[in-house]
C-alpha cells in the first residue's frame, strides 16, 4: 500500500465526510476498506504537456495537475514544431518556472526536448515522442497519459477540486480512458 496515496485518502474522505465523527482508527479503517476503490498500485498516472513559450500558462497547468491525487508524476516535452515557431526551444521563462516549481512539489517532474535539439516534424511527432518517453520511464508498468495542453485546466462538473483516478479507471477502463480539459 502507498502510504503517500493512503494518507491522501483518509483526508479525503475526512473532507467528504465532514460530520462523521470517528476515531482516527476508525477513519483508516475505512480507508483501508476503500484503497482498492480509489487507487491502484500498479498502474502509474502521469500528466504530459507539450509546450513551447508557454510563461504565462505553466504553473497554473502544473498546480492544476494537482488535484489529480494519484498523479505518480508529470512529464513535460519542449520545442516547437516547423512552421510553429521561430526556435526550436522555448525562449522564455517557461523552464525557469518550472525549475522553482519542482522545488516545492513532492511528484517527479521530468523535463525533455527534441533529441537532436532541432524542430519538430509536426505536433504529432513531438506528442508520439513524448509517449514513448513516459513508457521509458516506467518500463514493463501499466501507465495512463493524461494528454493537458499548458492552457487547459481540469474541472470536475461537480464542483470538486480533487479527483482519483487510477482506481475508477482501472477498474471501468482497463486498457485506455479519457478524460477531456478546457
Amino acid at each position: 500500500m502507498n502510504q503517500k496515496l493512503f494518507k491522501k485518502l483518509i483526508q479525503e474522505l475526512k473532507i467528504g465526510n465532514p460530520h462523521q465523527e470517528l476515531s482516527e482508527s476508525e477513519w483508516e479503517n475505512w480507508a483501508k476498506n476503500e484503497y482498492a476503490i480509489y487507487t491502484n498500485d500498479d498502474l502509474k498516472v502521469v500528466a504530459v504537456h507539450c509546450v513551447y513559450n508557454e510563461e504565462d500558462n505553466i504553473i497554473k497547468c502544473l498546480q492544476n495537475d494537482l488535484i489529480i491525487q494519484d498523479l505518480d508524476a508529470i512529464h513535460i516535452l519542449d520545442g516547437a514544431w516547423k512552421e510553429g515557431g521561430l526556435n526550436p526551444t522555448s525562449t522564455d521563462k517557461t523552464f525557469e518556472l518550472v525549475e522553482e516549481f519542482k522545488k516545492k512539489v513532492d511528484i517527479p517532474i521530468y523535463i525533455d526536448s527534441h533529441p537532436k535539439r532541432d524542430f519538430w516534424e509536426s505536433e504529432g511527432q513531438k506528442r508520439n515522442y513524448q509517449l514513448k518517453q513516459v513508457e521509458k520511464l516506467f518500463p514493463n508498468q501499466k501507465v495512463y497519459a493524461f494528454v493537458k495542453d499548458a492552457d487547459e485546466i481540469l474541472l470536475s462538473n461537480t464542483g470538486r477540486i480533487s479527483c482519483w483516478i487510477k482506481g475508477s479507471f482501472s477498474l471501468w477502463y482497463p486498457d485506455v480512458a479519457l478524460l477531456t480539459a478546457y
